[in-house]
């Protein structure tokens, strides 16, 4: 019975210790490096489900600019240095993934609740998201909205990322 408790209390220390070891001081997800197309593309290929990854092909790419970032995140006040969008190349469909690498100083927290607080899950103007999700890792915010399945499936993946 010891041995148990001692081979729970080993293996409860090891998990704490590992899921340290992917976070910076305070518990901050560590920072994501590389573009951001790369970053979407690791998105991409992190989600489990074969129809989202096919639903997925079909999208779209572009940049996120000061003339456009009202349209994919709902304020001009967002301090982002680089945004990129990927969407359906149909309009129909309701369903849209955003990443922007916020401006050096920015709050991660701040701009996140601004983007999930000022977009429009409307904005296909006959089609609707079902679901709006935002999170961040570091200094690189995601949004995501569509269909509740895949919008959770988009999220997940890119939390894998800063784990």
């Amino acid at each position: 019975m010891k041995t148990g408790k001692r081979l729970a209390a080993c293996l409860l220390a090891a998990v704490m210790v590992l899921t340290g070891c992917g976070a910076k001081d305070g518990g901050e997800p560590a920072a994501l490096e590389g573009d951001l197309e790369t970053i979407l593309e690791e998105i991409y290929a992190g989600v489990d489900n074969e129809e989202t990854k096919e639903f997925l092909e079909g999208f779209g790419q572009g940049e996120i600019t000061a003339e456009n970032v009202e349209y994919y995140l709902g304020s001009k006040d967002v301090a982002f240095a680089e945004g990129l969008y990927s969407e359906p190349l149909i309009n129909a469909i309701a369903f849209s993934v955003c990443l922007v690498r916020l401006e050096d100083g920015a709050d991660p927290e701040e701009q996140r609740s601004l983007i999930e607080d000022s977009v429009n899950p409307n904005k296909w103007i006959c089609v609707g998201a079902e679901a709006v999700e935002t999170a961040n890792i570091g200094d690189v915010v995601l949004l995501v909205m569509g269909d509740a399945q895949r919008t959770e499936e988009i999220l997940a993946a890119f939390e894998a990322l800063g784990q």
